[in-house]
């Protein structure tokens, strides 16, 4: 029920417009880093195309798919900890997977966390049950989980090695399945294309020392009641399984763009990891403890929760792409990097822009660029924030006299921007 409410009623994430827009360059036959930037492995887009229509309604179904993702994963991740650990074992995976906010409104979102779930749940189900065949489907889930998040391969490092003794063939071929799934759509794309696109987007600019201290800070609250998988003591039921899960919070703080929900993803191993360190029964003083931190963890996660305040953010770029639809033509593209707008209208983007604010276009159509793009384009969507300082009135006057200045939205999306609509013949609106 809780992620119902978020997915109807959390803020639209600018990032859900360039995974589903990525999606839809699947549909059409392109693939992602090979034909286009994208910054992450090809599996979630991969896995989108084969399930939803670009066009109107196509983001709201997609937050209900990582809606079922999420309820799927919090299911195979509590059987997880049924078999590793009884009923208090599960009882513990069940409070790791579904009651942590951030966790559930991060998840139902329309981008990789809820298939990331799904997949290492799946993955620690498989692997407790430490039979070849189900280590070897276990690690080819783990393999596909690092092509819809590149963090997962430590994850996968870790657990391949510390499977190595016991079921090593399993675990290698499993391993090499898996990734092979994931990316031989690129095994043609060069090395540096791949280093760019795959590692060095992310790692470009590095944080300062203070930022990664206030992000280990916000951490340390988020994953209290997690870190306690990591305390010593009995040998796990899933070789290197809590090493894994600590590794994995640790790559995080590696991006140059430092979030807090990245970690979330790793739920379902620290779940596990919980339920078979923690099995016995508790003392008064232990309840205590966990308790606290648990209470403090949802207080942090909750902070960083963010949901419609006055505009109804997702019902906002359905109506604007449904608007779009309805006044621009078929076979041009869109001049704009609001590719949540794009995909509700069903719209190619001028190249360069699949990737909405970080990819590699110029919205500057002052001199050669504004002649090379007269009569090619369906419209321009920008807000003053995607424009400089110095090319802000000359591109502005460019879209009104290539096209009407047709709307005006404030405030729009993610950042509450103002947003500025030109398409063909249409008179101005103004919308608050």
């Amino acid at each position: 029920m809780l992620g119902v409410w978020f997915l109807e009623r959390g803020l639209f994430n600018e990032d859900e417009g360039w995974y589903l827009y990525a999606a839809r360059q699947v549909d059409a036959g392109f693939m992602p880093v090979r034909d286009f930037v994208f910054f992450q492995g090809p599996v979630y887009p991969r896995v989108m195309a084969g399930l939803l229509d670009a066009g109107q309604g196509m983001i709201i179904a997609a937050r209900w798919l990582s809606w079922l993702m999420v309820v799927l994963a919090v299911g195979v991740t509590t059987i997880a900890g049924v078999r590793i650990a009884g009923q208090r074992g599960g009882l513990l995976a069940l409070g790791v997977m579904a009651i942590q906010p951030l966790l559930v409104a991060t998840a139902v979102l329309a981008k990789p966390y809820a298939l990331c779930l799904l997949l290492l749940g799946g993955a620690m189900l498989l692997l407790s049950a430490k039979d070849r065949l189900r280590v070897f489907l276990g690690f080819v889930l783990l393999g596909v989980s690092v092509g819809a998040r590149l963090t997962l391969a430590v994850p996968l490092t870790v657990l391949l090695l510390a499977h190595l003794r016991r079921h090593s063939l399993a675990a290698l071929g499993g391993t090499a399945t898996g990734l092979a799934l994931a990316f031989s759509p690129l095994v043609d794309v060069p090395t540096d294309v791949l280093y760019t696109q795959l590692v060095g987007a992310h790692v470009e600019p590095q944080p300062t020392l203070m930022e990664r201290g206030a992000w280990l800070v916000w951490q340390l609250g988020l994953l209290a009641p997690w870190l306690l998988a990591l305390r010593p003591g009995r040998a796990s039921s899933i070789p290197g399984l809590p090493l894994a899960a600590g590794l994995g919070v640790l790559v995080h703080a590696w991006p140059g763009a430092l979030h807090v929900e990245h970690t979330m993803v790793l739920a379902p191993l620290f779940a596990v990891a919980l339920a078979d360190r923690w099995r016995d029964p508790w003392t008064p003083r232990q309840l205590v403890i966990a308790g606290a931190l648990f209470v403090g963890s949802l207080a942090v996660g909750a902070r960083f929760v963010h949901l419609d305040a006055h505009t109804r953010s997702m019902q906002q770029v359905t109506d604007l792409g449904r608007w779009v639809a309805e006044r621009t033509p078929v076979d041009r593209p869109l001049l704009t990097p609001h590719l949540g707008i794009a995909v509700e209208a069903d719209r190619d983007v001028v190249s360069g822009f699949e990737m909405g604010r970080f990819g590699r276009g110029t919205l500057d159509l002052s001199g050669e660029r504004g002649d090379e793009l007269r009569g090619q384009l369906g419209g321009v969507i920008v807000v003053d924030e995607d424009l400089s300082d110095t090319g802000r009135t000359e591109t502005l006057s460019w879209a009104r006299g290539e096209f009407s200045p047709a709307r005006v939205v404030e405030p729009y999306g993610q950042f509450g921007q103002r947003l500025w609509l030109f398409v063909p013949g249409e008179e101005t609106l103004w919308a608050r």
